[in-house]
């Protein structure tokens, strides 16, 4: 899930409960990506919809989630 802080600073927290040899890959849409489980705060210039997309590799086994985050 994701909060809001004053601004449009955005702040990940939580992310998948999986254990293992993980690979995190997030698209962050804002010219940032991060290999990060919990990438740090992201700015967004605008107010916007943005689809963050996070691909995690398990040994292998790919899994991607796309988020609709509104900032």
């Amino acid at each position: 899930g994701h909060e809001h802080g004053e601004g449009d600073s955005v702040i990940f927290k939580g992310g998948a409960d999986i254990q293992g040899d993980l690979q995190w890959s997030w698209d962050l849409k804002n010219g940032n990506r991060s290999t990060l489980q919990l990438p740090p705060a992201q700015w967004y210039e605008d107010a916007t919809t943005e689809e963050i997309v996070l691909t995690i590799d398990n040994a292998g086994c790919i899994d991607t989630t796309t988020t609709s985050l509104i900032v």
